[in-house]
């Protein structure tokens, strides 16, 4: 694509955490991962075009054979993708988790990313905490819209900070979940 002439392309979802993974070999963002994102990026710079980088978690879409445990979710729930109920996050994880956003955006920087994309859409995490249907939460992270998107939102400021001020950020966010009580 690069080659083709496009601006910039974006290399789709990596996960941040070894947990966010839907599939074995999916990338996800640690050091071991960016000799090779690097790469990645000097190629396409080198075709003349700007490189994005998509980072996510799947929340409760994560495989439990992936990750060996229960996929994480805003509130606990079945998932017909990993055929397993998810854990409701803990105050622990959404500290882990922002800071894994932030960590994940670092390393894309330091391997030569221009742009993050955070994922926000389709069902993935952040996703899952918008969407009333799978936010039962009774706490501060549930409930009103203002609630619900308190840790997509504290996410995304987190990713903004890292990132610093030469990398652009920007989100993916699906408009409407496609079911009733999404």
């Amino acid at each position: 694509f690069a080659a083709g002439g496009v601006g910039m392309t974006t290399l789709a979802y990596c996960a941040v955490a070894a947990d966010g993974r839907t599939f074995t070999d999916q990338i996800w963002m640690r050091e071991a991962a960016v000799p090779g994102l690097r790469q990645f990026a000097d190629a396409m710079h080198a075709e003349g075009a700007r490189v994005a980088i998509q980072l996510g978690h799947a929340g409760w879409f994560a495989s439990p054979h992936v990750i060996r445990s229960a996929p994480l979710g805003p509130s606990r729930t079945f998932s017909p993708h990993g055929m397993a109920f998810s854990r409701a996050m803990t105050d622990a994880d959404f500290a882990r988790l922002t800071d894994d956003f932030a960590t994940a955006t670092r390393l894309a920087v330091t391997a030569g990313f221009d742009a993050i994309e955070v994922h926000l859409g389709h069902g993935y995490l952040l996703s899952q905490f918008l969407s009333p249907y799978n936010n039962r939460r009774r706490d501060h992270w549930g409930g009103s819209i203002e609630n619900r998107a308190r840790f997509p939102r504290q996410v995304v400021g987190a990713v903004r900070d890292a990132a610093g001020p030469q990398t652009a950020v920007y989100a993916k966010l699906n408009m409407e979940d496609g079911f009733a009580g999404g």
